[in-house]
C-alpha cells in the first residue's frame, strides 16, 4: 500500500467518527515484492475496526473495477466511494458515487480525479450528511430519485454489494483488529469507502 494514500484514508477515518462509514481495502500483487505476508504487515500499521481489510492474489476484483471504471488495466491504487443501499446485481460491481485514483493517464485515468485528500473528504462528507438526512425521514417522504436500490423504508444499506466483494478475498490476513475474515463483519453497514490501494511493500 503507498504511504500517501495509507495516510489520506487513515485521516479520513479520524476525521469522520461516523458509525456508518465502514471501509474495505484490498491489496492485489502489481509489483514483483507484493504477496499476502507483506499485505499482512501493512495491515497492521493501520488498525481501525470500521475498516475490512483482505488480499486478492490474482486480482479478480482488481479487474472487476477495472471494467466499471473503464481503466486499461487491473484497477490498483483507487479509492472509491459508495453510499448506502447500493446492490451488486450484475457481472460488474456498480459504479461508486465518486473515486479518485494514483494512476498515469495511460491507463484510461481521468487525471482530473487523481487523489487529492481534500476533495476526497469533501465528497465523502456530502454523502454522509445525506446519509443522515434520509435517516431522519419517514421512508414515505423520501424522493424517489434519492432512495437507494433495495430501500424498503429503512435508512440502513443493502449488504449485498459489500459480501460479494468479501467473497473474493483470501479470508483473513491476520487475526489483528479490523482485518477481514469469513467469521468477522458479516452485516457490515453504511456508507462504504474502499480503496484498492495496492503496492503491498512494507
Amino acid at each position: 500500500m503507498c504511504q500517501l494514500g495509507q495516510a489520506v484514508v487513515q485521516q479520513l477515518f479520524e476525521t469522520f467518527d461516523d458509525k456508518n462509514l465502514r471501509g474495505l481495502i484490498t491489496w492485489l500483487p502489481m509489483l514483483k515484492e507484493d504477496d499476502a505476508e507483506a499485505a499482512r504487515r501493512q495491515s497492521e500499521l493501520f488498525q481501525e475496526s470500521r475498516v475490512s481489510k483482505g488480499w486478492d492474489a490474482e486480482r479478480r476484483i482488481g479487474d472487476l473495477f477495472a471494467q466499471t471504471l473503464g481503466l486499461r488495466s487491473t484497477a490498483w491504487d483507487v479509492y472509491l466511494l459508495y453510499p448506502p443501499g447500493v446492490r451488486w446485481d450484475g457481472a460488474q460491481p456498480p459504479q461508486p458515487a465518486f473515486w479518485m485514483h494514483q494512476l498515469p493517464e495511460a491507463m484510461g485515468a481521468d487525471a482530473k480525479l487523481l487523489l487529492n485528500a481534500d476533495r476526497l473528504a469533501g465528497e465523502l462528507r456530502l454523502l454522509l450528511d445525506e446519509a443522515a438526512r434520509q435517516a431522519t425521514r419517514p421512508p414515505d417522504t423520501v424522493p424517489p430519485a434519492s432512495r437507494p436500490r433495495g430501500h424498503a423504508g429503512s435508512a440502513l444499506p443493502d449488504v449485498r454489494l459489500w459480501r460479494r466483494l468479501q467473497a473474493r478475498l483470501t479470508p483473513c490476513l491476520s487475526r489483528g483488529s479490523g482485518v477481514y475474515s469469513h467469521s468477522q463483519r458479516r452485516g457490515a453497514r453504511g456508507l462504504r469507502m474502499m480503496g484498492h490501494r495496492v503496492r503491498a511493500r512494507a
